[in-house]
C-alpha cells in the first residue's frame, strides 16, 4: 500500500515537471510569435525601408548643412532651401551617370509626375569637372531632369558633393520640414518609387 501511494506521488511529479515544461515552451512560441509580429508591423510602417543606406556619412537627425546650388535657368547661385512644411526628397544625379539616367528614364516611362508629389521633390545634377566642356551630355541630362517635371531642379558642383558626403549615384535624401536628416537612400527607381506619395489622379495619362 505505502509502495502505490510512493508510486503515485513519484507519477504526479512527473506529471507536474512534464506539464511545467510544457508551459514553458508554450510561452517561448508564444513570445517569438508576438517578436514576429512586431518585425512585421515595424516593416509596414512607413519609415522601413529596405533601399535605406547605412554607411551614408548624413546621419539621422543631423541638421542639413548649407549648400550653394545654381539655378539652371538664370544660372544664379543661391543657397538651397527645403521646404517647410513637408518633407523634402533631394534626387543627387550625376551628368554622365548611366544609373541616374536609368532612373530619370524610368520616370518618364512610368508616367510619374514628380510635381504632384506629396512630398517637396527637388533633384540635383553633379557636372563632374572632365565633363564641363559636354554640352551634350550636360543638355541631355537636364532634358531628363525636365520632364520628370520635379518642384525644383538645381545644378551642384563639388564643394555641394562635399558637404553632402556623397560617395555614389544616384542617391535620395529625406529631410523634414525642420531641416533633419531623415535618411539617405538608393536613388534607383524602386527606391525612388518607395519613398514618394503620388495622388492617383496625377499620373499623366
Amino acid at each position: 500500500m505505502d509502495l502505490l501511494i510512493i508510486g503515485i506521488i513519484f507519477m504526479c511529479i512527473g506529471l507536474c515537471t512534464v506539464a511545467y515544461f510544457i508551459l514553458q515552451l508554450l510561452n517561448v512560441a508564444k513570445a517569438i510569435m508576438d517578436e514576429l509580429k512586431i518585425m512585421k508591423e515595424d516593416k509596414n510602417k512607413g519609415d522601413f525601408n529596405p533601399f535605406e543606406l547605412p554607411y551614408s556619412s548624413l546621419a539621422k537627425g543631423e541638421a542639413i548643412p548649407s549648400i550653394e546650388v545654381i539655378d539652371p535657368a538664370s544660372k544664379n547661385t543661391v543657397v538651397f532651401k527645403q521646404h517647410h512644411s513637408k518633407d523634402t526628397l533631394i534626387l543627387l544625379t550625376g551628368v554622365g551617370c548611366n544609373p541616374c539616367e536609368k532612373t530619370l528614364t524610368a520616370l518618364f516611362d512610368h508616367k510619374v509626375d514628380l510635381k504632384h508629389a506629396n512630398e517637396h521633390i527637388v533633384i540635383f545634377s553633379f557636372y563632374p569637372p572632365q565633363l564641363e566642356n559636354e554640352h551634350n551630355h550636360i543638355h541631355n541630362h537636364l532634358s531628363l531632369v525636365e520632364r520628370t517635371n520635379p518642384h525644383e531642379q538645381f545644378i551642384v558642383n563639388e564643394n555641394a558633393i562635399q558637404t553632402l558626403k556623397v560617395n555614389e549615384f544616384p542617391i535620395i535624401i529625406r529631410i523634414s520640414a525642420n531641416g533633419q536628416i531623415k535618411g539617405t537612400y538608393s536613388g534607383h527607381m524602386e527606391s525612388v518609387m518607395s519613398q514618394i506619395h503620388i495622388i492617383q489622379q496625377s499620373l499623366v495619362s
